[in-house]
């Protein structure tokens, strides 16, 4: 039998030391065997015979390395001998800080480094490392500032809808009519002051057409014009109650004091909170607050009370007015705008879930591949490449189901209600609607991730993390017509503005004839991404094979 022991073993293969020979590929456990030379000519030898050399060669081989070992210890002893002479005969020097030695000191001073090529070089890199952040800033703060550039230029964009009630009443025995002071004077307000159409564009609503409308739809003119404004034709509403000016003149006249707890619902302006949480409450409820208040200094006075006193009251009418203070106290009464919100958030918690969540979904579904990298390398060495695809598919989005799902209970812990809309079934469909923008998000980030690798720019990749956001952001936070017309891509280009929407429904209940064309953009999106990433990881499979 031969003693494979014995053998010569390829030392360089079998304990290659991957930290030390860095171009040195390690073969897998399987493969990493000893590699044996076979004996001379055993093709040409007996059995026997082949035992009978091997055993001689195995005792010259012992005695050889008995001489061997001698040797090697008569050597070691003249050689400590002549190291200890040596030490004793020379001087010990010391090396001085900033001595160039070699390898005996390889560290430089600020000021050497600063008189050599390595300091131009340093610099170098320093400018374009400079020039790159300088870059990006301006190029991602361009992006997301620039949706406030003359803000306040496109208020009048905002439209808003106006429909009044009030109309002239012929008053009895006398046949007198009665204006319409109310009417008149929000009209003129809100078409022609300045001051009021630079805040937003009111359109007046015909008043016979809405009836007819409303009458079809089994509704009253109020609920018809509530629902244009929860459909999303309109961003408020703004509505002056039937007859408003003939109750106010009825109060005045019968000196009806209870008349004060109702003087503040003549005018009513109604907004749905759920279509822009943030934006209603920055933009058109303060907008809205301003013109209220012009309407009490510059035109309920003098184009309501001055009028309906002087003009409609008698004298014996006037004077009974004024004398107490209870019946004055209608004359100071004025009809301030009342504010009332269809779609009102059921806590404040929501702006978490609704808006922001978003920013930090994508974040974790860029970060998701690197939770099972691990994984992820042991399947590649063993999985066929048709059978890793899948694999990988298959990864991302049960990763992202998972954490979809954690986004989901973190929503319950915090009591943010997801049964507004869609009662206990809410919950499948917050999870859903998180579960295909995560896993739309996800394999973006994975295609564009592994073209920056491909290309060996890993300085990218936090570049891509930023610019996507600000890129989502920017149109999604803020009401397409206060942006300019360059942010229109988030109509059909973005997965956070069509998930946005969806989160507006479920928490808000806001109208959900948009939700197949979201949800559509957003299954869209995810098809066209599992055929580009199938294609890139194929083209990948294709160079390694190059390579090779």
């Amino acid at each position: 039998m031969t003693n494979q022991s014995d053998a010569p073993i390829e030392w360089s293969k079998a304990y290659a030391d991957p930290e030390k020979d860095e171009g040195l590929e390690m073969e897998s456990p399987a493969e990493a065997t000893f590699h044996l030379d076979p004996p001379m000519d055993e093709k040409n030898c007996t059995t026997s015979e082949l035992n009978n050399n091997n055993n001689n060669n195995n005792n010259n081989n012992n005695n050889n390395n008995n001489n061997n070992n001698n040797n090697n210890n008569n050597n070691t002893e003249l050689s400590n001998e002549s190291q200890a002479g040596s030490r004793s005969s020379q001087p010990e020097t010391i090396p001085k800080a900033g001595d160039d030695d070699g390898d005996n000191d390889k560290h430089q001073t600020f000021k050497q480094i600063a008189q050599s090529s390595t300091f131009l070089t340093a610099v170098k890199l320093l400018a374009i490392s400079y020039v790159r952040i300088i870059v990006v800033y301006l190029g991602v703060l361009s992006i997301y500032w620039g949706t406030n550039y003359r803000r306040e230029y496109r208020f009048k964009n905002m439209n808003y809808l106006l429909v009044s009630e009030d109309i002239p009443v012929t008053l009895s025995p006398t046949s007198t009519i009665l204006p319409a002071y109310i009417n008149d004077a929000i009209t003129n307000m809100t078409l022609w002051d300045p001051n009021v159409t630079q805040l937003g564009k009111f359109e007046l609503a015909s008043l016979p057409y809405f009836k007819a409308v409303a009458k079809m739809a089994n509704r009253t003119t109020r609920e018809q014009a509530i629902h244009e404004v929860y459909l999303g034709k309109y961003w408020g509403l703004l509505y002056i109650s039937e007859n408003a000016t003939f109750q106010l003149y009825d109060a005045l006249i019968h000196q009806n004091v209870s008349f004060l707890a109702e003087v503040g619902l003549l005018i009513d302006f109604v907004y749905s909170s759920g279509r822009h949480f943030s934006a209603l409450n920055q933009y058109v409820v303060r907008n809205i607050h301003t013109i209220d208040n012009l309407w009490l200094q510059d035109y309920s006075s003098p184009q309501v009370y001055e009028p309906l006193v002087r003009d409609q009251l008698n004298s014996t009418t006037k004077s009974d007015l004024l004398a107490n203070n209870n019946t004055m106290a209608l004359l100071l009464a004025k009809p301030a705008i009342n504010f009332t919100d269809i779609s009102p958030p059921q806590t404040p918690a929501v702006l978490g879930p609704a808006e922001l969540g978003l920013v930090y979904a994508f974040l974790f579904s860029f970060y998701q591949f690197s939770f099972t990298t691990k994984m992820h390398q042991i399947f590649l060495a063993k999985l066929k490449w048709s059978n890793f695809v899948i694999y990988r598919l298959g990864a991302t989005a049960s990763n992202c189901f998972v954490l979809s799902l954690v986004y989901l209970l973190i929503s319950i812990a915090f009591q943010v209600n997801y049964q507004y809309a869609f009662g206990r079934a809410g919950f499948m469909v917050l999870w859903c609607v998180m579960f295909i923008y995560m896993w739309a998000c996800a394999l973006q980030s994975e295609i564009v991730v592994s073209v920056i690798y491909m290309s060996g720019k890993l300085w990218m990749a936090p570049i891509y993390v930023i610019l996507a956001i600000c890129w989502n952001i920017s149109p999604t936070f803020n009401p397409f017509v206060l942006l300019p017309g360059f942010y229109r891509y988030g109509y059909g280009l973005l997965l956070m503005y069509n998930a946005c929407e969806l989160l507006k429904i479920v928490f808000f209940n806001t109208e959900r004839l948009s939700m197949g064309r979201n949800f559509g953009v957003l299954l869209g999106y995810i098809g066209l991404l599992l055929i580009i990433l199938i294609s890139l990881t194929y083209y990948v499979k294709e160079q390694m094979k190059k390579k090779k």
